[in-house]
């Protein structure tokens, strides 16, 4: 212990709190000053990132637009809707195109939609999901139409919990399909 307190002064205290500012001085000015560019290509991929290390919150607004998510990308939520009744849209999303979707009641408890970028794509490439919002029965027809309308729109048919037609809320998805 005597050994220790003899080259215990007050230079080698001071250095030695010097040495470690430096190291964790030195670490954090090297990390603030790594950006994009310095980052080779494909050097980040999923194995190497922690579990929910990106967040929604985490990504600029735009970041990620209708060039990055496309209906060639599995299981992603390409676009949906949640309509209220009788057929008012109350909100959406739109992954592949700047353009809002529209909804329009044609009949009780029918409501078409017309979501811009998902043109002819309703055949094989995409998986649907339609979830009533009030309870009763919804499920979702194509419809092949002429003149102003969208070709093979996807038609969502509300009823009541025994079967008969009325207009009642829903949502509506659209993902990728997985691809085999």
């Amino acid at each position: 212990m005597r050994r220790a307190r003899e080259h215990l002064t007050y230079a080698n205290v001071i250095a030695t709190i010097a040495l470690f500012g430096v190291i964790a001085g030195g670490g954090a000015y090297a990390a603030s000053k790594i950006g994009s560019a310095d980052i080779k290509s494909q050097a980040v991929t999923r194995p190497k990132l922690d579990a929910k290390a990106v967040s929604s919150g985490k990504i600029a607004d735009a970041a990620v637009g209708s060039a990055q998510l496309s209906p060639d990308t599995d299981g992603v939520a390409l676009a949906g809707v949640t309509v209220r009744a009788p057929g008012e849209l109350l909100n959406y999303f739109n992954r592949v195109s700047d353009g809002a979707p529209r909804v329009e009641r044609t009949s009780v408890g029918n409501v078409a939609i017309y979501i811009p970028g998902m043109e002819n794509t309703f055949a094989t490439e995409i998986i649907e999901s339609v979830t009533s919002l009030d309870g009763g029965r919804v499920s979702v027809e194509h419809t092949s139409c002429s003149g102003a309308c969208l070709p093979d729109h996807p038609v969502v048919t509300t009823q009541t919990p025994d079967g008969s037609p009325a207009d009642r809320s829903f949502t509506y998805v659209v993902y990728a399909a997985a691809n085999p």
